[in-house]
C-alpha cells in the first residue's frame, strides 16, 4: 500500500484532466474558476485628478449691467476656484464642493442730464461721471457624481453641479448699493455647467480601466508548469469579465468595482511545454448582482486512473476466503483480485477474481473447479474517502459461466460479495489531489500577482464537488479557494 502511493502526486493530478470547450462563452460556477478583483479609485486620487482637470480661474463680462441708469457700462468678473472636495454622499455617490471668490469691476458712467437733453448736452461737453467700482465675488459650487460602467469598460461620470453666488455688489455713490447675485447666477452657472459636460464627455473616452483589463486579460493566457517528478503543466485561458456597478466604500474612502475573471483551467502531462493559447481582446462587461471578496476560485478536474484504483482495490481484498455456507466446509470462494473501469452510463465494471474449490459443491455451481473472473456492473458511492459499489449487477457474460443449480444456490451472494468487500480507500488519493491542487493554486497565483493583488496561499481551502466515472478514470472536481493578502488593487483615471 504505502509503495503505491510514493507515485508522484503530480500524476495523479494531472494524468486525466478533461479540458474545457474551446468556445464556452458562459462561465459554469462548477467547472469554471475564478480571479475575483475588488478595484479601488481612492477618493483622494479622484480629487486629485479632478483638481488638475478642472480650470482654477473662470472670467466674464457683462454689458449693460445696470439699464437706465448707467450709460457705456460694463460688469467684468474673474474668480478662482478652491481645491475641490470629494466625499461620500448619502445617496451611494460623490459630493463635490468648491468654493469660488473673485472679484467684479463695474465700469460706465453716471448721466447728469437724463433723456434726449442729456444726450445732446453730452455732445457739446461731458455730462456724464465716470465710475469704476469693483467688490468681492463669492459663490459655492456643489457637484453630484453618480459614476457608472458601461459595458465598452468606460466610466461615466454623470456630473452635475449646482452655483449659489453669495456675494456680488457694488457701493456706488448717488446710486446706492447694487447687487448683481441674480445677474451673476445664470453666468457662473453656466460656465460651471460647461465644465461638468466636459468631464461628462471627456472621462469615458480615457481608456484607463479598459487597459488595465486588457493586461490582465493578456496575462491570463498562461501556461505555468506546476514542478514534479513528471512534467505537468496548467494551460489557463480567460472567458469572460463579470462586474458590479461602482459604489462608495465610505469606510475606505474609495470608490469600489467588483470585478471578476472567469478563465478555464486544464491540466496537461506532456514532457513538451503546450502551446500558449492565443490572446485576444477584452471581451465586453458582464454585469453581474454580486461578487464575492477577491481572491482565486479554481475548478479543477482530477483523475485518478482505474489502473491505480484497480491497485488500491485489490490491495484491501487479496486472499479475502469466503466460506459457504456461512462457517462450512463444503466451499471456499477466495477473491484474488479487483480490476475497475467506467462505463458509458456513468456506472463502473468490475472484474473480479474468483477461485472456487474444494469439493462437490464447486462443480455442483460451475461445473468444475473454478479459477477466472466474474464481472459486475455497479455505481460508484464515495463516503468518507472510501469508494465502494452500491447496486451490483453481474453481466450477462459472466452470469453464463454459471449452472442454473449455481444461479439458484448463490442468487445475491456474489453481487454481495461484491458490494461488501470491493473497496478503495482514497484518503491517500485525496490527500495527493489536495497536495496537486494546492501547487496548482499556489503556482496560480503567483504567476497571476498584479499590482497590489497578492494571494494567501496557505489558506487554500480545498474540496471534492463532485465525481464521476469516464474511461480515464474516476474523475473529481475539486474546488480550490484562497483569499487576498491585500484587498484591493489601485486604479487612477487621467481625465
Amino acid at each position: 500500500m504505502v509503495m503505491m502511493f510514493r507515485k508522484s502526486f503530480l500524476r495523479l493530478a494531472l494524468s486525466a484532466w478533461s479540458a474545457f470547450p474551446a468556445n464556452a462563452q458562459e462561465c459554469d460556477p462548477t467547472t469554471h474558476s475564478y480571479i475575483t478583483l475588488p478595484l479601488s479609485i481612492p477618493l483622494d486620487e479622484l480629487q486629485t485628478q479632478l483638481n488638475a482637470s478642472v480650470d482654477e480661474v473662470m472670467r466674464g463680462i457683462e454689458n449693460d449691467p445696470v439699464p437706465g441708469r448707467l450709460v457705456d457700462d460694463t460688469l467684468g468678473w474673474a474668480a478662482r476656484r478652491s481645491d475641490i472636495v470629494l466625499r461620500p454622499s448619502a445617496n451611494g455617490g460623490l459630493i463635490a464642493k468648491a468654493n469660488i471668490r473673485g472679484n467684479v469691476q463695474l465700469t460706465g458712467g453716471i448721466q447728469i442730464v437724463r433723456g434726449a437733453v442729456g444726450a445732446l448736452l453730452n455732445q457739446v461737453a461731458p455730462a456724464n461721471i465716470p465710475i469704476s467700482q469693483s467688490s468681492k465675488l463669492e459663490a459655492r459650487v456643489v457637484g453630484d457624481f453618480r459614476p457608472i460602467l458601461r459595458e465598452d469598460w468606460s466610466l461615466n461620470p454623470r456630473a452635475v453641479a449646482s452655483v449659489q453666488v453669495t456675494q456680488a455688489e457694488a457701493k456706488i455713490a448717488k446710486l446706492g448699493r447694487l447687487s448683481f447675485r441674480k445677474l451673476l447666477q445664470p453666468t457662473v452657472q453656466e460656465k460651471v455647467d460647461k465644465l461638468m459636460a466636459k468631464l461628462n464627455r471627456d472621462l469615458p473616452k480615457d481608456q484607463f480601466l479598459r487597459k488595465e483589463a486588457q493586461d490582465l486579460w493578456d496575462d491570463s493566457h498562461k501556461v505555468i508548469e506546476v514542478r514534479g517528478d513528471v512534467p505537468g503543466w496548467i494551460v489557463t485561458k480567460p472567458v469572460r469579465f463579470e462586474a458590479v456597478q461602482p459604489f462608495v466604500d465610505q469606510q475606505e474612502n474609495a470608490l469600489r468595482l467588483g470585478l471578476s475573471l472567469c478563465f478555464e483551467a486544464t491540466g496537461v502531462l506532456t514532457p513538451n511545454r503546450p502551446d500558449r493559447p492565443r490572446r485576444s481582446d477584452v471581451p465586453p462587461l458582464k454585469f453581474i448582482d454580486k461578487i464575492d471578496t477577491g481572491g482565486i476560485a479554481i475548478r479543477l478536474p482530477v483523475s485518478a486512473s482505474w489502473d491505480r484504483l484497480s491497485e488500491i482495490a485489490t490491495s484491501e481484498i487479496t486472499q479475502t476466503e469466503m466460506k459457504w455456507p456461512q462457517n462450512g466446509r463444503a466451499f471456499n470462494m477466495t477473491l484474488s483480485n479487483a480490476t475497475l473501469s467506467g462505463t458509458n452510463d456513468g456506472d463502473m465494471t468490475v472484474k473480479l477474481g474468483l477461485s472456487a474449490s474444494k469439493g462437490w459443491l464447486s462443480r455442483v455451481l460451475f461445473g468444475q473447479k473454478f479459477d477466472g473472473d466474474i464481472t459486475f456492473t455497479a455505481t460508484p458511492q464515495l463516503t468518507d474517502n472510501k469508494l465502494t459499489m452500491v447496486n451490483a449487477r453481474i453481466t450477462e457474460e459472466s452470469d453464463g459461466l454459471l449452472l442454473k443449480s449455481a444461479k439458484w444456490l448463490l442468487k445475491g451472494k456474489l453481487e454481495e460479495l461484491v458490494e461488501t468487500h470491493v473497496h478503495a480507500d482514497l484518503t491517500g488519493v485525496k490527500a495527493e489531489t489536495e497536495a496537486s491542487t494546492k501547487e496548482a493554486l499556489r503556482r496560480l497565483a503567483q504567476d497571476m500577482r498584479y499590482d497590489g493583488f497578492g494571494v494567501s496561499f496557505n489558506d487554500a481551502d480545498i474540496n471534492l464537488i463532485g465525481f464521476t466515472p469516464s474511461d480515464r478514470g474516476l474523475e473529481f472536481t475539486l474546488s480550490g479557494v484562497t483569499t487576498t493578502q491585500n484587498a484591493q488593487v489601485t486604479f487612477v483615471p487621467q481625465f
